[in-house]
């Protein structure tokens, strides 16, 4: 969470389709921050957002301290993380492509890494973004989807993984997901 930030979740249940791995869809998540000091004037921190659409089966769940939406289908062992980082926390020129190589480098610094792909071009909710895979073996075989999409002030990092086994399985639900976000 951002310092000085109050942070508001808001979920909102709604079936909006069908999917083979649950029998529904639902749009569960938004979260956005405004300043405490100015929050009935213009803040410095305009409002963020990020919503995204999930199986009806996936819970949230604890994965990563910090994490603004944190889900998972423990069944099928399929999970969802999402940050952000202020693009102002940065150094000026910082871009999507040096946000990604930070977070590739992230990944790999102090794991078991097993293989892992070059970044490509994507878009996700309108949005230039980068994708990348990464299979990491430190206590469990673990492949990671991650991408990270640009605002003009805020880079979000998105990561779906799974048990490597199963990851091929999971494929079409983390792209379902991803073709649902809307920033």
């Amino acid at each position: 969470m951002l310092e000085g930030e109050i942070h508001e979740k808001v979920t909102v249940r709604r079936v909006v389709g069908n999917c083979t791995d649950s029998g529904n869809w639902v749009y569960t998540e938004t979260f956005r921050y405004t300043s405490r000091s100015r929050k009935n004037s213009a803040s410095p921190f305009p409002w963020f957002s990020l919503s995204l659409e999930v199986p009806v089966s996936w819970k949230k769940a604890e994965l990563l301290e910090g994490a603004s939406i944190q889900l998972a289908n423990l069944r099928t062992n399929q999970y969802l993380i999402v940050t952000e980082e202020l693009v102002a926390d940065y150094i000026d020129g910082y871009n999507i492509t040096d946000f990604t190589a930070y977070a590739l480098e992230n990944m790999r610094y102090g794991s078991n890494v097993v293989d892992f792909s070059s970044a490509v071009k994507i878009e996700v909710g309108g949005r230039s973004a980068r994708q990348f895979r990464i299979d990491l073996a430190d206590r469990y075989k673990v492949s990671y989807l991650m991408t990270c999409v640009a605002t003009e002030r805020t880079f979000y990092l998105i990561y779906l993984y799974s048990m490597t086994p199963g990851y091929a399985a999971a494929i079409p639900v983390f792209e379902r997901i991803l073709a649902s976000v809307t920033l």
